[in-house]
């Protein structure tokens, strides 16, 4: 097993103050402790040790980028046995709070690494605090730490639940606040939910110097996951080069056969690569569920007491999904796809809210989408069709062969009076054009119906400006014959059915995020799909096949699926590092 540690130690000492950041000895109040004395316990915060969930011994380690490892702050909450808020400072104004706040700025060495002995240790943080209380004879007995906090936990003292129940975007204040971390939760060795750790009685000392000796270890783990993408080029020799200042990979159909266009080959141009299906939000505390230790459909072991973490987790209430837009993922969100890995972070999506008895994974996982243009070598894109299960080039030839199959039919006429005669002219292409599947009311914005890729002929504002009739007789009568226009669509899409364009080109290719597990026999996810946060999720693309899922409108939000069920499918080989890596090499493969 490879261990890879960074110790980064520090001597820091908080005082009681005014209920602010800013602790001065001067504040010190021990008078308020019934023997006189005041109280010293040291807390150290430590990245999480980590090891592969199956037991593989032949882990791999992985050190976050200095970002991801800057610790700004840190937020101690003290609590009592049964998780009410045990108050260990005291305010200028008399008042008490449970927790204290330590700021980076206090300590100058906190960047100094000095090595330590321990699997897998990237970073740990020794504070020195003074326990504080009204009487003196009710010291906490446990506590929590949350590393780089936002101001949404406020000014007020908090018990654990309250604690635990804070939910937010932390993806979103990175920025702002950093890497926010908190006390690591995990199924402990009595087949209890560990959420807080326990305060040894040895750990409280009347000096700092004895506390020093005897300090309290708290383990954290970062709130969001880490999802890095690249191509293997080694898998594309001889297909992948770069267009325009993109990469781009010559494409093969699923027998790995050249796809053509105009006797030249076809390349997916890809621009970004994107996370969708993402939660909005998350637990700032992970839950979990005892009860998912007798789950025999989990063939990984979700929980390793022995190093303090749990591999899976229950989504918060309300969690909702984030899906895009086709211009939306090619935006600035997105990170630029090539064969150096670029990472976006997210928040965790594992067992859904609702389904967490059973450890069911989440329905609709979080995905990894690759947006890609369809071009020549030259770059100039190839807007490809597919009717009637032909696949054919261009909109306009398209638009061509849908009106020859409704003309075949001599059911669909215009009507118009000329010089007081009737005349009925035959549907033409200045009636119709073409719509999303969306637009046509045949599917839904959301994951409840399939099909969404496609799209349908149906009139245009030109066609419905005309009156429509079911012949050319000129015994009809004109004045209540006609079609109603909504029947003259439905004729229109019933005779022409469905048809994919990749419209100037566009299209995607996505993976869902493998996590550790499998599908059960009943169909269901246990952790097979799955984000769990503090891991980093490596895809790298070793294979790709067909033209991806047709784009017509970019602005129109993508739910990702496959243009049809055959037997494409993504692969993935799952590794373990830390923060802790699950590597994914994933296979692309699309109908040509």
């Amino acid at each position: 097993m490879k261990k890879n540690f960074i110790l980064l130690s520090a001597g820091v000492m908080l005082l009681a103050s005014g209920c602010s950041n800013d602790i001065t000895e001067p504040d010190i109040n021990p008078g308020n402790m019934s023997d006189g004395n005041a109280r010293y316990i040291t807390v150290a915060i430590s990245g999480l040790p980590e090891a592969n969930s199956r037991g593989d011994e032949n882990s791999d380690y992985e050190f976050g980028s200095e970002a991801e490892n800057t610790v700004k702050s840190v937020r101690f909450y003290f609590f009592d046995d049964n998780g009410a808020a045990a108050n260990v400072k005291r305010c200028s104004d008399g008042s008490y709070l449970n927790y204290f706040d330590w700021s980076a700025k206090e300590d100058p060495e906190i960047d100094k690494n000095e090595g330590a002995n321990a699997p897998n240790i990237e970073k740990t943080i020794k504070a020195t605090l003074v326990i504080n209380t009204k009487e003196g004879d009710h010291l906490p007995t446990r506590i929590a730490a949350i590393v780089n906090p936002t101001t949404q936990l406020g000014d007020e003292s908090r018990d654990l639940a309250s604690l635990r129940n804070v939910i937010s975007d932390y993806k979103t204040s990175i920025a702002n606040y950093g890497f926010t971390m908190s006390t690591s939760v995990y199924l402990g060795l009595n087949k209890t939910e560990v959420t807080s750790t326990e305060i040894p009685e040895s750990s409280i000392q009347d000096t700092p110097q004895g506390a020093l000796l005897q300090p309290v270890v708290v383990y954290v783990e970062r709130v969001i996951a880490k999802v890095r993408v690249k191509v293997d080029a080694t898998s594309f020799e001889g297909r992948i080069k770069t267009i325009g200042g993109n990469t781009a990979i010559a494409l093969v159909d699923d027998k790995n056969n050249p796809i053509m266009a105009d006797d030249k080959p076809v390349y997916a141009k890809f621009s970004n690569w994107n996370l969708t299906g993402t939660t909005s939000k998350s637990w700032l505390n992970k839950h979990i569920n005892p009860a998912w230790d007798g789950i025999t459909d989990f063939d990984w072991t979700w929980n390793y007491p022995t190093f303090f973490r749990s591999y899976w987790a229950w989504n918060c209430p309300g969690a909702g999904r984030n899906y895009f837009s086709y211009n939306q993922l090619i935006g600035e969100t997105g990170q630029k796809f090539g064969t150096t890995a670029s990472s976006l972070y997210c928040s965790e999506n594992a067992a859904t809210n609702t389904n967490f008895d059973n450890g069911v994974g989440d329905q609709y996982p979080t995905c990894g989408i690759l947006c890609a243009v369809l071009c020549y070598e030259n770059g100039n894109p190839v807007e490809f069709y597919k009717f009637l299960g032909e696949t054919h080039i261009g909109e306009d030839n398209l638009i061509t062969a849908m009106l020859s199959s409704i003309q075949s039919r001599k059911q669909l006429y215009s009507y118009k009076e000329v010089g007081g005669k009737k005349v009925f002219t035959e549907i033409s292409k200045e009636d119709i054009e073409l719509e999303t599947a969306y637009a046509a009311n045949k599917a839904t914005l959301d994951n409840a119906t399939k099909g969404r890729y496609h799209s349908y002929l149906t009139l245009s504002k030109v066609g419905s400006g005309k009156k429509w009739f079911a012949s050319d007789r000129e015994d009809q009568d004109v004045t209540k014959d006609f079609l109603k226009e909504a029947d003259v669509i439905k004729f229109i899409q019933e005779t022409t059915g469905a048809v994919n364009i990749w419209k100037e080109g566009m299209t995607y290719y996505y993976f869902p995020i493998e996590h550790l597990g499998k599908m059960g026999a009943d169909g269901k996810n246990y952790g097979k799909n799955g984000v769990v946060r503090n891991h980093i999720y490596d895809s790298t693309i070793t294979e790709l096949y067909g033209l991806g899922t047709p784009v017509y409108n970019p602005d129109e939000t993508i739910y990702p699926e496959k243009p049809k069920d055959n037997d494409s499918y993504i692969a993935a080989k799952i590794n373990i590092l830390s923060w802790r890596l699950v590597n994914n090499n994933v296979k692309l493969e699309w109908p040509k």
